[in-house]
């Protein structure tokens, strides 16, 4: 495997994944587009899918959670042509959507206007996904359209629970309405990883792992090692000066997202 280069089907857990049901995808749509709530898998785990334009949406993602509202969200997108619509693109971010989206892989960029308060928690830099499972694929894609939509989703369970990777595990917590709080759970299967997305901060001048998710048990994902040399080759410069600029921002492998400040699942 070269540098920093995603796992092929050989090196990735076997996953069952349910063939898309285009019906309840367009059902799905529906309810985002009259700012409802839809838990749909990723390859990492099951996202609380809100459109990211819509501040009540994403707001009832907050309360539905619990989660506090300081806490930035990822925004989900159907390819890398809508990165211009949420954030600054920079020509490390396209080299990097280029080669490894759709998959498990987070950048943090600087946001354009469109992009607001409540998707970022404040700060002025959004973090933007392209999931690769292909119920979110289908979602992301239907829903999107020419405006280039996109959809916040943080992991579908309750603040400070474990992140879900099967439907059931959003059933048995957030639950779907009357008696729960979602409009929809999609049922795509268990999810591909089970963990959340590396992320990268490409918003700065150097690139710093914000969070990186490693687990042998669940198959190959971006290394530190491939995320080092693939950045540092983007920026022209060695692993090892790359890394001593960094050290204190990068959170290393196996620490929760809010270790280094900015939780986005």
């Amino acid at each position: 495997m070269t540098a920093f280069e995603m796992p092929t089907a050989k090196t990735q857990s076997a996953a069952p994944v349910k063939p898309v049901d285009m019906a309840a995808i367009a059902r799905a749509a529906a309810i985002l587009e009259a700012g409802g709530l839809v838990a749909m898998p990723t390859e990492t785990v099951y996202g609380l899918a809100a459109d990211a334009d819509q501040e009540a949406a994403v707001t009832a993602t907050y309360r539905a959670k619990g989660r506090p509202l300081n806490h930035p969200l990822i925004v989900h997108v159907a390819s890398a042509d809508d990165i211009p619509w949420w954030a600054e693109i920079t020509p490390e971010a396209q080299k990097l959507a280029d080669r490894y989206w759709p998959g498990p892989l987070t950048m943090v960029l600087k946001k354009k206007p469109r992009c607001g308060s409540w998707v970022t928690g404040g700060q002025d830099t959004v973090a933007l996904r392209c999931p690769s499972h292909p119920w979110a694929h289908a979602l992301l894609a239907a829903y999107g359209g020419p405006k280039h939509r996109g959809l916040t989703a943080p992991s579908a369970n309750s603040f400070g629970r474990i992140s879900p990777s099967t439907a059931q595990h959003v059933r048995e917590d957030l639950g779907e309405k009357p008696a729960g709080k979602l409009d929809l759970i999609l049922d795509g299967g268990p999810c591909e990883f089970g963990i959340e997305s590396t992320m990268i901060n490409l918003s700065g001048s150097r690139p710093a792992r914000r969070y990186h998710s490693c687990d042998a048990r669940r198959g190959a994902r971006l290394s530190c090692s491939r995320c080092w040399r693939r950045c540092a080759a983007c920026f022209g410069q060695t692993q090892e000066s790359l890394r001593a600029q960094n050290a204190r921002r990068a959170a290393p492998c196996g620490t929760a997202p809010r270790a280094c400040g900015r939780t986005c699942e």
